[in-house]
């Protein structure tokens, strides 16, 4: 799961994980064998691993639903945060939907920033721009190729 940072900060959300009581551990092999256990990863900045049973969506529903924590697994993750965009900088995601990384790049460009998103395909657009407006990416703009 990923922290927007466009809605939030890292830090806050990790003392909602304090609210609920969720044990933070320190890898993998820890985090298998405790259902409450987080892990903080610690090669993507804001993203964070829970037991593959623990209920984040109905846990977080209220952050799920706003767009302040985004379902995104690591390998998702991996191409915007190599990309490393400045803050304040342009990017240009090809294929961009359905807007996990968009709004990734959008969050690592900051309001000063913009992104720039373009999807081929007029149906998956909508779910583009859904999402970037969910995440709150006002500095982003999806666009069809059609």
């Amino acid at each position: 799961m990923r922290v927007n940072t466009l809605k939030t900060t890292f830090e806050l959300f990790l003392e909602r994980l304090k609210e609920t009581k969720l044990i933070p551990v320190s890898d993998l092999e820890a985090l298998k064998s405790n259902q409450n256990g987080s892990l903080t990863d610690l090669d993507i900045p804001s993203l964070l691993a829970f037991h593959p049973s623990y209920p984040v969506t109905t846990t977080f529903a209220e952050e799920y639903s706003s767009g302040t924590i985004i379902l995104q697994d690591k390998a998702s993750c991996i191409p915007a945060y190599l990309l490393a965009p400045e803050n304040g900088g342009t990017a240009l995601d090809a294929c961009a939907a359905p807007g996990n990384k968009t709004t990734q790049i959008a969050a690592a460009v900051g309001p000063k920033g913009k992104v720039i998103a373009v999807e081929k395909d007029t149906k998956r657009v909508e779910t583009l721009r859904s999402m970037v407006e969910k995440a709150g990416a006002s500095k982003c703009t999806a666009i069809s190729l059609l």
